[in-house]
C-alpha cells in the first residue's frame, strides 16, 4: 500500500485572498511555487512503513520509461532484420533493385555522371533518363553513409548498406515519433508507448523491413523529422528560428520521396489555421510568421534544386497553397504594422478596416499576375498521382497510374491489417479527445502547440475550440486514407494512429 506523508512542515494557510486580479494573479504563481516546494520533500510511504521520496519515484519512473523507449527502438531494429536473418543480405521487390542499381552507379561514377545518367536497361527498349526524373535522396543517403563507414575503418559493400537502411531508418522514425509524441503532449510515457507501438505497426513494417530498399523507407524518417521541428519550432516565442532547421529537413523530404507535396500543404494548412485562430481571439504573434517563413524560404530553395521538382513550388497547384499562405501571412504582418501606426486596438473596426485594405491590394496583385500567367500556360494542371485521389480508379488519363493497384480504394479489412490494434485506439482518440477537451482542459503555457503527423492538427490546448478541428482533421485523415492502399500503406497514418 502507498500512502502520501510530508517530511516537512507545510507552508502557511489562512492566507487573505486577493482582491485585484494582479494579486490574485501574484498569490497564485506564490501558491504554485509553494506546493512545488512542498512536493519536493513530500514522500510516499510503502506498506505505510517505508518512506519513498518523490524525487526517487520521477527519477525511478523517468528510467523505467527511458528503458521503454531504448527497449522499443530495439525491437523495431530487430523486428527488422529477420529478413536478413533467414535469407541473408538480398535486395528485393523490383523498385528496390533500380534503386540499387542506381546507388551503385552514383557510388562508382560520381555525381555529376548520375544526373546525366540515360539508362537504356529502365524501361527497355526505349530507356531513361535516371538523373532527370529520380528522387536522388535515397542513393545519395546510401553512398554517404558507405563511404563515412569507410572512412571510420568499417568495410561494407554498397549491397550490404542498401540491404541495412531500412532497418536503420525504420529505428529513426521510431525515435522521431516519439520525440513527435513528447513535443505534442508533454507526456514522457505517452512518447514511450509511441515507441513502443510504432516499432510493430505493420504499416510500417511493410516499408522498412531490411531489404526492402524503396524510397519510402527513409521518407517515413524525414517526414518525421520535419514534423517534429515544425512543432518545435512554435513551442515558444523565441523558438522560431528552428524553423531554418524545418525547412532544411523539408528539403530533405523532398530529395528522398514525391510525397512531399504531403509534408509540405499540412504545415502550410496547420499555419493558416494558427494564423486564423490567433485572428479570431484577437491577439497577434509575430514567431509563428518567422517560423513559418524561414521553413518556406529554406525547404523551397532547397527542392528547388531537386530535378524532378524544379520551380513546380511556384507553378504547380498542388503546392500553390503553401505560396498563397506565405503571402497572405506577410499581408497579415503588413497590415498589423500598419495598426500599431494608427495606434488602434487589434479588435477594433479601424483594424479591421486596415486588414481588409491591405488583403484587398493583396487579393488585386495576385489576380493580376495570374490574368497574365495563366494564358501563357505557366501553371501546370494537378499531377496523376493526386488527380487519383479524386477521381475514379482507371480514370486519370495517365495509364501508368491506373495500372497500380494501390490506387483502387482501401478495403475495411485492410485497415485491420496495417494499423491492427492501433486502429481502435487511434479512431477512440479521434473522436473521444474533443470531448474530453471541452470538458477538462490542461492549463500550458504556450504560443501555439501541433499535432501534424497526417492531418491531426491542433493549435492552443488552452482553447477548447480547436477539439472540433482536430476532430475534423482526424476524420479527414482517415477519408485521405480510404481513397487508396498507397497513401494508407505509404505512412501517411501509420504515425497519427500511434501518436
Amino acid at each position: 500500500m502507498l500512502s502520501k506523508g510530508s517530511a516537512g512542515n507545510k507552508g502557511s494557510a489562512g492566507k487573505t485572498p486577493p482582491t485585484s486580479t494582479k494579486s490574485a494573479r501574484a498569490a497564485r504563481t506564490e501558491k504554485e511555487a509553494t506546493a512545488v516546494d512542498d512536493s519536493s520533500v513530500e514522500s510516499v510511504y510503502f506498506l505505510n512503513a517505508f518512506p519513498i521520496p518523490n524525487s526517487v519515484l520521477r527519477t525511478s519512473r523517468v528510467c523505467v520509461l527511458s528503458l521503454l523507449m531504448v527497449t522499443g527502438t530495439l525491437e523495431a531494429y530487430t523486428l527488422r532484420l529477420i529478413p536478413i536473418h533467414i535469407y541473408g543480405k538480398v535486395i528485393h521487390e523490383f523498385d528496390p533493385w533500380f534503386n540499387f542499381r542506381a546507388s551503385e552507379y552514383l557510388d562508382e561514377h560520381g555525381w555529376d555522371a548520375f544526373f546525366h545518367w540515360y539508362d537504356y536497361m529502365s524501361w527497355y527498349p526505349l530507356g531513361r533518363p535516371v538523373g532527370t526524373t529520380i528522387f536522388p535522396g535515397l542513393q545519395i543517403t546510401s553512398v554517404l553513409i558507405r563511404r563515412a563507414l569507410s572512412m571510420l575503418g568499417v568495410s561494407m559493400t554498397m549491397n550490404d548498406v542498401c540491404c541495412l537502411i531500412p532497418a536503420w531508418f525504420g529505428s529513426v522514425a521510431t525515435v522521431l515519433a516519439a520525440l513527435l509524441a513528447y513535443e505534442t503532449w508533454g507526456s514522457f510515457s505517452g512518447a514511450a508507448m509511441t515507441a513502443g507501438l510504432f516499432a510493430i505497426l505493420p504499416a510500417h513494417l511493410m516499408r522498412s523491413m531490411a531489404g526492402e530498399y524503396d524510397n519510402e523507407c527513409i521518407a517515413m524518417a524525414a517526414m518525421l523529422l520535419t514534423f517534429y521541428l515544425w512543432v518545435r519550432s512554435l513551442r515558444n516565442a523565441g523558438s522560431w528560428p528552428i524553423g531554418v532547421l524545418t525547412g532544411l529537413a523539408y528539403g530533405y523530404m523532398v530529395s528522398t520521396w514525391g510525397g512531399f507535396i504531403f509534408v509540405l500543404n499540412m504545415v502550410a494548412l496547420h499555419a493558416a489555421v494558427c494564423v486564423f485562430a490567433d485572428w479570431l481571439r484577437g491577439r497577434y504573434d509575430a514567431s509563428l510568421l518567422w517560423a513559418y517563413s524561414l521553413f518556406f524560404v529554406v525547404g523551397t530553395a532547397v527542392a528547388t534544386r531537386v530535378p524532378p521538382v524544379g520551380w513546380t513550388p511556384f507553378k504547380s497547384l498542388e503546392q500553390l497553397m503553401a505560396l498563397l499562405v506565405f503571402i497572405f501571412m506577410w499581408a497579415l504582418h503588413f497590415s498589423e504594422i500598419l495598426r500599431r501606426r494608427a495606434d488602434v486596438p487589434i479588435c477594433s473596426t479601424k483594424a479591421l478596416r486596415i486588414r481588409a485594405r491591405v488583403f484587398m491590394i493583396t487579393c488585386g496583385v495576385l489576380v493580376l499576375a495570374a490574368a497574365l500567367l495563366a494564358p501563357q500556360g505557366y501553371f501546370g494542371p494537378l499531377s496523376s498521382r493526386v488527380r487519383a485521389l479524386f477521381v475514379q480508379h482507371t480514370r486519370t488519363g495517365n495509364p501508368l497510374v491506373d495500372s497500380v493497384a494501390e490506387h483502387m480504394p482501401t478495403s475495411a479489412d485492410a485497415f485491420w491489417s496495417y494499423f491492427h490494434i492501433c486502429l481502435p485506439g487511434s479512431l477512440l482518440g479521434f473522436f473521444c479527445h474533443p470531448l474530453f477537451m471541452l470538458c477538462a482542459v490542461p492549463p500550458r503555457e504556450v504560443v501555439h502547440s501541433a499535432v501534424l503527423p497526417g492531418r491531426l492538427l491542433f493549435l492552443d490546448k488552452n482553447e477548447p475550440a480547436d477539439a472540433a478541428f482536430r476532430a475534423r482533421c482526424g476524420c479527414f485523415d482517415w477519408q485521405y486514407a480510404g481513397w487508396g492502399h498507397g497513401p494508407l500503406r505509404g505512412l501517411v497514418v501509420s504515425s497519427a494512429v500511434c501518436v
